[in-house]
């Protein structure tokens, strides 16, 4: 029979190849049935917090535990934080990636509005780099996440550098 012990699913084997089994730990186990539900009882994967699975349940569901530490592991270099590369950021870090290099020149400005996640009228008046925007959404998303901000062009040395240092490169520019 299963049981739950302080938060440890154990099992009593009753074969005769394991005499006074005092039970074995499981690292997970699946509820069949409506709805699905995946436990992960006994210790955590490293990099992958107990309350972290629970945000990121759905997606460690599909990719398991160690596809969603690898997400969390992942350096990304994203080019052109406006409009599109907005959007894939706030995606990114929802999905619990933790580095990112942010390389974009331009500041806020009023056409941007409507598309660019996570600006408001006071970084339009202030001239705010996009690139400091892009870094707020991902902190307030993702305390813990490292975000460099590059306030460069692209081909800048600088830029270069941080994106030779990236797993994934998206390119986002207008």
């Amino acid at each position: 029979g299963v049981m739950n012990s302080r938060k440890k699913l154990t099992v009593r084997v009753f074969d005769s190849r394991f005499p006074k089994s005092s039970g074995i730990e499981f690292d997970e186990i699946l509820y069949t049935g409506f709805p699905l539900k995946k436990e992960f009882p006994s210790k955590a994967l490293p990099g992958v917090s107990s309350s972290n699975e629970r945000v990121y349940d759905r997606q460690i569901r599909v990719f398991g535990r160690e596809g969603q530490r690898q997400m969390e592991m992942l350096r990304i270099g994203i080019v052109g934080v406006g409009g599109m590369g907005s959007v894939l950021i706030e995606i990114l870090a929802r999905m619990g990636v933790r580095y990112f290099s942010l390389i974009d020149h331009d500041i806020a400005d009023w056409t941007n509005l409507n598309r660019f996640t996570g600006m408001y009228e006071n970084d339009v008046q202030k001239k705010r780099p996009k690139v400091r925007i892009a870094k707020r959404l991902v902190k307030k998303i993702n305390p813990l996440a490292k975000v460099s901000n590059i306030e460069t062009e692209v081909y800048s040395n600088r830029a270069v550098s941080a994106l030779k240092q990236t797993d994934i490169i998206f390119l986002c520019t207008d």
